[in-house]
This record gives C-alpha cells, structure tokens and sequence, in this order.
C-alpha cells in the first residue's frame, strides 16, 4: 500500500538533498574527534575531554567563557553533551596543571595552556568532511533501497545516525546504570520508522562499503567513550575478579549462536573482555532449564509451525536447515556446551527468606515495563533478579568492580522494573544490558578488544532489522483473519508468520511502524514477496530477450567471420604441419649423422688401440731379439769379446735381464705383454685423440 507520503525518490529528491547537506557538526564529528583525542593512559578519565574545553578556550583566547558557555559550545560545535559539573572537573584539574586561568565568573588559557591546546577546529573540519561522505552514501542507499519514500529523504541523517549510536549501540550507559529512562529500541519503532532505515543503511555499510562503515566505527567508539564519562570512573583500573556476571536466557541464546552471526560474535567477544579483566561468568540452574524449555518448543515447531508464531530462534534454525533432531540434540548437549564457554552452572542462593525482598511488587513492575506474554518468562526473571538480590546480601556499592554480582540481559526494560522496587538499597542495578556492560568495560581498556565497538554496532544493525513483539503481534493477528476469511491460503499464511523473509518483507513494508500494520498489510507482504520472486524471474528473461536480439542482428557478421576465420585456421594448419614435418626430418637427419659420428668414433678408437699395441709389441721383440742375441754370444764366450770389456758387461747386463724375465714369469708376477699393457692404452688414447681431431669428432 503506497500512501500520499510514499511517493517513489525521484533523481531529482536527491540532487536537492546533496546540496542541502549539512555544513555543521553532528554527534558523529563529536564522537569521532574525542576517540582521536582519547589517551589510554591518561591520569584520569575525564582528561581525555580536556581538548575539547582547550580548543574551545583557544578559539576565544584572550577572552573568558563560563563554565556554562564552554559546555554550551562544544555542543553546537561537536554535537556532544559534557555535563557541567564535568566541565566544572576539568576546569580545575587544568587550573592545578597551569594550563588555565581564571575563576567561575570566567576562564582563559595561560601560555602553556595556549602551547598544549589541540587544534580541535581542523580535527572538526576532517570529520565534518567524513559526515558529507556518510550523507551521500545514505542518499545513494535510500533511493536503490526505499524508492518508495521520499520522505525519507528530507531526514537530516548526520544527526539521525548520531541519535542511533546513543540509542544503539551503546544505550545510554549512564542512564542504564543510573536507572533512569531508558530508550529501548523496540519501544520507539512506532515513533523513529527511521532507525529501521538506519539499521538496513548500517548493515549495509558493513557488508559492502568498508570505508563508510570505518566512519561509523570510529564514532561508535567514541560515543560510547562519551557516555561513560557520567560514571564514577576512578575505580577504572581497578580488577573485576570480585564481580559475578549471571547470564539471562536471551544472552545465552545469542552466545550458543543461535540469534546469528552478528550477536554471537558480539556476545563472545564481551565475554571474553569482561574474563579478561577478571570477571567470573555464570548461569542460574533455572536460567539453563529456560533454555531447555526454548529449545523444546523451537523443536515443536519444526515439526508444526501451525501451533504458534515463529520466533526469532524458530527462523534461525528453519534458515540452517535444522530438524527437530538437530534441535533435541543441541538441547541434550546444552550443559556441555556452557561448559565448553568457561561458564559455570550454580544454583540459585538458598537464602530465600534472608535479604527480604519484596517480589509481589518487583512481578508487578515487570509485567507494566516488559509486557510478558507468557507467564512463565516472567518468573524466571523475577527468580533471576531475586537471586541477584541474595547473593549481594541485600545492597550494593555503586561501581561495578565492587557490586558483587549483576544479571546481564538484553532487555532494557527488564533493567528499568529491576530498578522500580522501593526501599531496596542497591546502588548499582540488579540487572545490565550487554550493550551497556560491554561500554563499560571498552571504557576501561579499549585497545584491548578493538573491533568490540565495531561488533556491536553490527548486532544493534542487525536486531533492529527485526520486529518488535508488538508490530509481529498485530500483524500475526491480521494475517489469522485473512486466513480464517479465505482471502490468503494456508501455506501463504505459513510464509507471512513462520519465514524469514516474510519478516524482512514486513518490515520494508512498514519500517517498524505499529501503527502502518493495517489489515492490508499481509496482502502487501505478499505482493513484496511475489514480486521478489519473480522480479530476478523477469531480468534473466528481459537479459535473454536482449542478447537473442543482439545475436540476431550480428548474424551475417558471424558468420562472415566464421568463415575467415576457418580460411585462416586452414591456412594455418597447413603451415603449421609443414612446419612440423620440416622438424620431424631435421631431427632424422641428425640423429643419423650422431649415428655416423658414434660409429666413426669408434672405429678410429679401435684403430689408435691395435696400432698402439702393435708398435708396442714390436718393439718388445726387438729388445728380446737383441738381448736373445746377446745372450748367445755370451754363451760362446769368443776371444774378440774379452777385448771388448763395456760389450761383455752388456752381454752379461742382458743374460741377467732375460734370467730374471724367467724367473718373474715362472713365479706368476705377469708376462711382458701385461707389464706394457697400460702403457698401450695411454699410447691408444693420444693416437686417437690425434685422428679424432683431425676428423673433426673432438673439440680442441
């Protein structure tokens, strides 16, 4: 249904709003230039705000302002609240140090004020220009995501998503503690349809733009950095090993990963910051059976979803795919599984009638703040905050290290009834959001869990994306009628109340507004829902209908091209098995001429080896030859040799020769041709080295 104010974005809606963008600062600049200025390990909290009373005095310095004046101007200049009394703190803490002057009828810096004051204007400037950045990608966002509202458009979304971070992501931390009024998310839908945009526009950024969702996270950090400072925060550095956090059902449920991804990253990640500071995490016995009782009715209606409405942890296990097997057996292994996350399983404190606490009127304030639909939730929580109440033995002091214990919820109004119960002397609450617990505890030590602003802020985005009990009750009211009229089927009413998407289409059709819930709006659920389906139906054909015409029109092109192609490829081919021939009769040829080149080699081997051993060996008889000789003449011993003395002692020299030949040969020790024989094979190798070279089968 599109009313008068639903009139589609146009092109132009957008241009004007670019050009109307905002010249000035929001919470979002403020929030982005504490977290810049914020020091770790400054001597006390409330010093990291220092540069903004600085920068504010320096703009003005010679001049005086009032306490009142400097708060006043730092709010219009960064959209953030420091509370008098806390500029009152550090006005005085910088009087002590030197850095200012003056009294309360006014306030000037000195010269080492004027020395150490940030330049918070250019700071100012840089994040101004990252808020513009934020506005044009929310513009772009708007007119793809929600055509259908223009007066969506004239929102001034620098502001909105500075309110959304106080709201959000971190809940308004002093207020929460405090016990003040508490905007709970789900209670302002009807009035803020915005914030479902937001929330859409925030998981958007997350999941597409890295850059723009940086801007976002800077700011988060210091909004809940902002918050904090209304606390008593001298007690920072103190441990939290005296602190007992009990988990309250939802909590469990969003740590075991049953709420998705977002939360259960979140809620793991604030666990194990509060463990590391020194906090023990606990679950009641009762809590644990709530637990069980959740599962067993998720596992109910898996195998009917006909009995009652879908819950957010029905749709979580229909999207995984879980049957009622699945679910019975993460119901048996709960108490492992709690286990296995280092929480412990107590049971309530057995002082019931210790610590008087009167219950009738704590049940009485939780069902006017939370509005139970079912009784039994009721009394658990009652039981829980009664148990809370008995284990700090009736009071509390007010810091968290030193209140004893806390129940940790995600159920802001859960924190209010808990705060309703007169004459109680609790200082700090019985009950805390996670949202704010987890503030708290960034506070106290932020570069220890970076990325904890950033988680939360996607689990904000992504719970209020869902809708509030009240809206699905209505609506689940007007979708029974419908059926009971006929007017949709039942498996149409099955997807409208038990489906994912038919939330999602519920609140695009409404943006969390109750009072949009009409008894057309499931019929308009459905048309979001048949046009989902078949809009991707529609492209792919108009896309097949597009290229079937495109083909049609480049058909002679294609084919002219087809058939020069085929000329070249032929030609190719033809070339390319010549080629292929020409190498396959080179390689042939030379793999005979190696052939040639070996037997060649060794025939020449052969050659230079018999010729060795032929000069060798006739050179061997002649030397036998001429000591054989010898030796005969010897023997005949003529007359003519006694007149030759140096020719008879040759003649003796070669009988000896030949006797001892003899004798070698007689005892085995090798022949003559075995003594010259490596002797030959040098000879062989020099001989055919020469011929090789001159045949041309040796390189030089």
């Amino acid at each position: 249904m599109i009313d008068e104010d639903r009139r589609p974005v146009m092109a132009t809606d957008i241009a004007v709003l670019r050009g109307k963008m905002t010249e000035t600062s929001s919470a979002l600049v403020g929030f982005a230039v504490l977290r810049a200025n914020y020091i770790a390990d400054a001597p006390s909290y409330v010093d990291n705000f220092r540069g903004f009373i600085l920068g504010v005095l320096a703009e003005h310095s010679p001049s005086t302002l009032t306490r009142e004046s400097i708060a006043t101007e730092i709010h219009e200049k960064f959209g953030i609240n420091i509370p008098d009394l806390v500029v009152e703190k550090i006005l005085k803490r910088a009087k002590r140090t030197k850095h200012i002057q003056g009294d309360v009828k006014g306030y000037s810096l000195t010269t080492s004020g004027e020395k150490i004051a940030p330049n918070v204007t250019s700071l100012r400037d840089k994040y101004l220009r990252q808020q513009r950045s934020l506005e044009e990608r929310f513009y772009s966002f708007l007119s793809v995501e929600f055509p259908d509202h223009a007066e969506l458009a004239s929102t001034h979304i620098a502001k909105e998503l500075g309110d959304y971070l106080e709201r959000h992501a971190i809940p308004v931390i002093a207020s929460s503690v405090a016990g003040r009024a508490i905007v709970r998310p789900e209670n302002t839908r009807t009035e803020r349809p915005f914030d479902y945009v937001i929330a859409r526009f925030v998981a958007h950024l997350y999941e597409r733009d890295d850059v723009g969702f940086s801007y976002l996270e800077e700011a988060a950090k210091g909004a809940i950095l902002s918050a904090v400072i209304t606390l008593d925060t001298s007690s920072f550095q103190n441990s939290l090993s005296s602190l007992h956090v009990y988990l309250d059902t939802p909590v469990l449920i969003d740590l075991l990963g049953y709420s998705g991804e977002a939360l259960e990253r979140a809620s793991k990640q604030l666990i194990e910051l509060a463990r590391s500071q020194g906090a023990q995490l606990r679950v009641f016995e009762h809590t644990l059976r709530e637990m069980e009782g959740v599962l067993r009715s998720a596992e109910a209606f898996s195998k009917s979803s006909r009995g009652r409405d879908a819950r957010p942890i029905d749709l979580y296990f229909q999207d995984q795919g879980w049957n009622s097997a699945d679910i019975l057996l993460a119901s048996q292994k709960l108490p492992d599984a709690v286990e296995a996350m280092g929480i412990k399983l107590v049971p309530k404190p057995d002082t019931y009638h210790a610590f008087g606490l009167d219950e009738e009127k704590l049940e009485i304030a939780l069902q006017e703040f939370v509005g139970y639909r079912s009784a039994s939730t009721r009394e658990f929580d009652l039981e829980s905050l009664s148990a809370i109440h008995r284990l700090r033995r009736g009071r509390s002091l007010g810091a968290l290290d030193r209140c004893g214990a806390v129940l940790l919820t995600d159920n802001s109004d859960l924190v209010r009834a808990s705060r309703r119960v007169e004459g109680e002397r609790h200082e700090w609450p019985l009950a805390m959001t996670d949202s704010a617990l987890a503030g708290i505890i960034w506070a106290r030590s932020p570069s220890v869990a970076p990325d904890l602003p950033r988680n939360m802020i996607v689990a904000s985005a992504y719970a209020g994306m869902q809708p509030d009990p009240s809206l699905w009750s209505n609506y689940v009211h007007e979708v029974g009628l419908l059926e009971a009229r006929g007017t949709v089927s039942p498996d149409e009413a099955v997807v409208l109340r038990s489906t994912t998407v038919g939330r999602n289409a519920l609140m695009d059709e409404t943006l969390g507004r109750g009072s949009a819930v009409t008894s057309d709006s499931p019929l308009a659920v459905l048309e979001r829902l048949r046009n989902s389906i078949e809009e991707p139906i529609q492209v792919k054909l108009r896309n097949r209908e597009t290229s079937e015409a495109m083909a049609s029109a480049s058909a002679d092109t294609a084919a002219a091209a087809y058939i020069e192609t085929s000329e070249v490829v032929d030609r190719l081919s033809g070339e390319l098995t010549y080629e292929r021939s020409a190498r396959t009769e080179a390689q042939r040829r030379l793999r005979e001429r190696e052939e040639a080149d070996n037997r060649r080699r060794k025939e020449i081997e052969a050659a230079a080896e018999r010729h060795s051993k032929h000069l060798l060996r006739t050179l061997v008889w002649v030397i036998a030859a001429c000591l054989a000789g010898l030796s005969v003449v010897n023997l005949a011993n003529p007359e003519w040799l006694s007149e030759l003395p140096l020719l008879k002692n040759a003649v003796w020299g070669a009988t000896a020769i030949v006797g001892i030949f003899a004798v070698l040969d007689t005892m085995g020790q090798g022949t003559v041709a075995q003594w010259i024989k490596p002797v030959e094979s040098k000879l062989a190798d020099k001989l055919a080295e020469r011929a090789l070279l001159r045949a041309n089968l040796l390189s030089t």
